[in-house]
């Protein structure tokens, strides 16, 4: 889950073949599609800054009671993935990061 729609086209890229993602370019999207896909096993999502307010850590303590997947807080400054850590998140990286991330988690569940 992120704002920046041309982040979505280097992850896609970079996941081509190997898993299948789900982009969200809102909280209220990545919400809709948690919703139709209980299955999901991992959720990216940066902080959603809106101003002063920080959107991504209210999804993340609403959803991380229900939700058995891995979290993962991502963002170029530490700051904010402090803050969706708080939240519930299970690790953090930048956003540079992410699909190695991913993978790496998603390959973790596979021998859980």
């Amino acid at each position: 889950m992120d704002s920046d729609e041309r982040m979505f086209e280097l992850w896609g890229m970079w996941f081509e073949g190997k898993i299948e993602m789900l982009p969200a370019h809102s909280i209220e999207e990545g919400q809709k599609l948690l919703n139709e896909h209980s299955d999901t096993e991992v959720i990216a999502l940066s902080s959603f800054k809106v101003g002063n307010t920080a959107l991504g850590p209210a999804f993340v303590k609403k959803n991380r009671p229900n939700f058995h997947g891995k979290m993962i807080a991502m963002s170029g400054h530490y700051i904010y993935q402090d803050e969706l850590m708080d939240a519930g998140c299970d690790i953090s990286c930048e956003k540079a990061d992410m699909p190695q991330a991913v993978l790496d988690l998603v390959q973790q569940a596979s021998c859980w």
